[in-house]
This record gives structure tokens, C-alpha cells and sequence, in this order.
């Protein structure tokens, strides 16, 4: 391709992007994405414009994109297939979004027992399955060796289960707490 030829389709893209980009604005309505569009079509252009520059000095001219292959399986076994990667991300994505759930669980049960008069937390432990909380333990244990008898443990109980329901969705049945004498 000569010299002369590759300026003469220089332009022939120069002269349809502007059209393009004339066309499309006379078509969108007057809005936000009018002016999404204006931008974008100003790079296409700068871009067409910028041919040249890359010919000179011997740039790439094409983009090079690092993207998986696509598989393109027909039929039962290719949707079976793909449904089954989906489920095995959503499972990994629901194991790590779980861990740092329970852990923020934990840490927030462990705060607000701190201010139950009293009692000393030892061990928080959040039990969750599919993104849900299951269960919650709680180990406490009487702060500065004072022993209660158990109406005041039975008081605190519950009291420790009503304050764990304010910071996590869990069943009043499903909270168990554990006095370490």
C-alpha cells in the first residue's frame, strides 16, 4: 500500500468519524448521556487522528487484550459446564464475603459485651452457612472473681442475648452463652 493510498483512507476514517459522531448527536436527547457520548466520540476521533503518529513512529495500532478464550459449548453438557464454574464463584465469593461478615460479627458482639456490667468476655464465636448466621456462642465469665447465684447468671443471660440480637440476625433460641467459672 502506498503512501498515497494509506492518506487517502486516513481520511475516508476521519471524514465517518465525524459523521458518526454528528449523527449520534443529533440523535441523543438532551440529557447526561449526551454529553457521555460527546467525550466519547471526541476520543474516537482524536484517536483516528492520531493514525499518523502511530505509522511514524511504529507504535502498535491495535489493542491488545488479555482476555480468557470463550468457549462457546452448545448443547446440555456446555450449559451444565457453565452453570456449574457459576455456582463454584458464587460459593468461593459466599465463603470469603462470610469470613469477613463473621469476623465483623464477632468483633461487634465482643465490643458491646464489654459494656455488660460484670462480666468478662473470653471466646465470641459466630457460626454462619450460605451468608447467614446460624448460631452465636458467647463465653463469659464473671469479672473480678464475684460469683452469682443463679438468678443473677439467668438475668444476665438474657441479658447478653438481647444485647448479641441488636448487632447480629440470629434467633434468640440459636445464642448460647457459657459461664467459665
Amino acid at each position: 500500500m502506498s503512501d498515497l493510498e494509506w492518506l487517502a483512507g486516513w481520511l475516508k476514517s476521519v471524514v465517518a468519524a465525524m459523521v458518526l459522531a454528528g449523527f449520534l448527536e443529533m440523535l441523543l436527547p438532551n440529557n447526561e448521556l449526551k454529553g457521555v457520548t460527546r467525550m466519547v466520540m471526541g476520543l474516537l476521533i482524536i484517536l483516528v487522528l492520531a493514525q499518523p503518529l502511530l505509522k511514524v513512529f511504529h507504535l502498535p495500532q491495535e489493542l491488545e487484550m488479555n482476555l480468557p478464550e470463550l468457549q462457546t459449548d452448545s448443547g446440555p453438557a456446555g450449559t451444565s459446564r457453565i452453570v456449574s464454574e457459576g455456582l463454584n464463584l458464587r460459593n468461593q465469593w459466599l465463603t470469603q464475603f462470610g469470613a469477613g461478615r463473621r469476623e465483623a460479627y464477632e468483633a461487634r458482639i465482643g465490643k458491646l459485651l464489654k459494656l455488660v456490667e460484670g462480666i468478662q468476655v473470653e471466646r465470641t464465636r459466630v457460626v454462619m452457612e450460605g451468608g447467614t448466621v446460624q448460631s452465636v456462642g458467647v463465653t463469659v465469665r464473671p469479672r473480678s472473681g464475684a460469683d452469682w447465684d443463679r438468678t443473677r447468671r439467668a438475668a444476665l443471660t438474657e441479658e447478653i442475648s438481647d444485647s448479641i440480637q441488636l448487632v447480629c440476625p440470629v434467633q434468640k433460641e440459636r445464642i448460647e452463652v457459657i459461664w467459665d467459672e
